[in-house]
């Protein structure tokens, strides 16, 4: 599995260094949902609805989706595989259960499980693109299909007409929708319009409804009613997207209000806890998390360190400038006109690799390489995720095209301390890398060129120039299946 199948969670960039746990955001409180839905599998691999019930597709996505936001792992994830492909109708789409007949909201449900567990095809996109194309008429079932598209990274020939459907919902002032559903209804379109990378007209005056229908409560209803999470969901989707922010205290707070003793959510404060109202709960937060320049939550039962702390055992490289004290792997250069490497030993192919860096006086570059190789001399050829003045978060593709693949926006670099401890996560998946620099994300790329390598070392740099110094430490790395 990918994100859904890491391990239990534990925050490693220390959550309770921001005052979240009061909001349901302890290790704790992500154990404890992840327990939660953990407990929901059925022997056939599937997840239900509640316990004692049969599986569903529905249940089954839902969950896988909601463990990669708390850090948790299905207990059965090969059954979970084969649970969720005898859902997948050949030459047509999904079904809710094994035999059944598909659908486009639940086609495109099985299309985001497919995703969070890695067994996308072609044939399974393709199919899909053309259930939607015949089946999808309402906003709701577009909605979904678009949802279930970009969640598989396709398109479909239908945009520009589901684009017009939408189009024509919308207010004269830019906003969709009327009274107290228009918060709901144009977080709804605004987000599908955005999942289809078709421009989204007005904006400003679609971030003004939305701002304007959060309740003093701190959340947002469909309609006249009390406010929810799912209708929460929907609008924070679109404002997720648009990078804006509600009040995010009085959000926090409502969702904290929602939460229950074992770990799940109910849509309303005390209301009946679900796995579809945990999910909303999950990713919601995981959106305030990152609006809010924070982390998301990593788990690290199941990390392995690179690094042991007191010496470079495991690793190869010129220990005349590489050593460790205290905890630390510290890299010295008197000035150099090459630049050096200490690889560890071990070869990944896809992983999460999560470590703090430290440049002394934020002086001089460096990186850390990974799906790397030796060349001749003192060279690595590979990936690397940069670390210096002009390069900080950026993905640089080492002695290999000479060029950096990704350079970060300004504003992913604001968390970024030059001369003190930062963290960098780094996630290799398939053709699929992306860099996250004290949580912010700073390079999301996609291979195109197939013939570059997918596996390889880890190593740390020391790059030629001046005189400079870098330290390294808790270096932990998670190998994917």
């Amino acid at each position: 599995m990918r994100r859904s199948a890491w391990g239990m969670v534990l925050a490693l960039a220390g959550l309770a260094a921001w005052g979240l746990e009061a909001r349901g955001q302890s290790v704790a409180d992500f154990a404890q949902t992840a327990a939660y839905l953990a407990a929901q599998q059925n022997a056939d691999g599937g997840f239900a609805p509640a316990p004692g019930q049969a599986s569903t597709l529905g249940a089954t996505s839902t969950t896988i989706r909601t463990l990669g936001f708390v850090g948790g792992s299905a207990p059965d994830v090969a059954g979970c595989i084969k649970f969720v492909k005898s859902c997948r109708v050949p030459g047509k789409g999904f079904s809710q259960t094994p035999g059944g007949e598909p659908e486009v909201v639940v086609t495109a449900i099985g299309l985001m499980a497919a995703k969070a567990l890695d067994i996308v095809d072609e044939a399974m996109v393709e199919d899909s693109v053309a259930l939607f194309g015949s089946q999808a008429k309402s906003f709701e079932d577009v909605r979904m299909a678009i949802a279930g598209l970009e969640a598989v990274e396709a398109d479909s020939p239908d945009f520009p007409k589901w684009g017009q459907l939408i189009e024509e919902m919308r207010e004269p002032d830019g906003s969709f929708g009327e009274g107290p559903s228009k918060a709901f209804a144009t977080g709804g379109a605004a987000a599908s319009i955005l999942r289809m990378h078709l421009p989204l007209e007005k904006k400003e005056a679609v971030v003004a409804a939305i701002k304007a229908g959060q309740r003093p409560e701190g959340a947002w209803s469909k309609d006249d009613g009390p406010p929810d999470l799912a209708s929460s969901y929907r609008v924070m989707r679109a404002m997720y997207m648009m990078k804006e922010k509600p009040d995010v205290e009085k959000l926090f707070a409502f969702i904290a209000r929602c939460r229950n003793a074992d770990g799940s959510y109910s849509g309303t404060p005390g209301g009946a806890p679900g796995l579809g109202t945990t999910y909303n709960a999950a990713i919601i937060l995981y959106w305030l998390r990152l609006l809010a320049d924070k982390p998301p939550a990593l788990e690290s039962s199941t990390f392995a360190p690179l690094f042991n702390g007191s010496d470079t055992a495991g690793w190869e490289g010129n220990t005349a400038l590489w050593s460790a004290h205290d905890g630390i792997l510290v890299g010295k250069s008197p000035g150099l006109d090459h630049n050096e490497f200490l690889a560890h030993r071990e070869r990944q192919g896809d992983f999460i690799l999560s470590l703090w860096f430290r440049l002394v006086e934020g002086k001089g570059n460096t990186g850390v390489q990974f799906r790397s190789v030796r060349v001749p001399g003192t060279e690595m050829s590979g990936y690397q995720a940069d670390i210096g003045e002009g390069y900080w978060g950026s993905l640089y593709d080492e002695s290999r095209r000479n060029k950096t693949l990704v350079n970060p926006t300004p504003e992913a670099l604001k968390p970024l301390k030059k001369e003190g401890w930062n963290h960098y996560v780094v996630y290799a998946m398939g053709d699929r890398i992306t860099l996250y620099l004290n949580g912010s994300p700073t390079a999301v790329y996609r291979e195109p060129e197939s013939e570059i390598a997918r596996e390889g070392l880890i190593a740390v740099q020391l790059h030629a120039g001046a005189p400079m110094e870098v330290h390294f430490k808790d270096l932990l790395v998670r190998p994917l299946p």
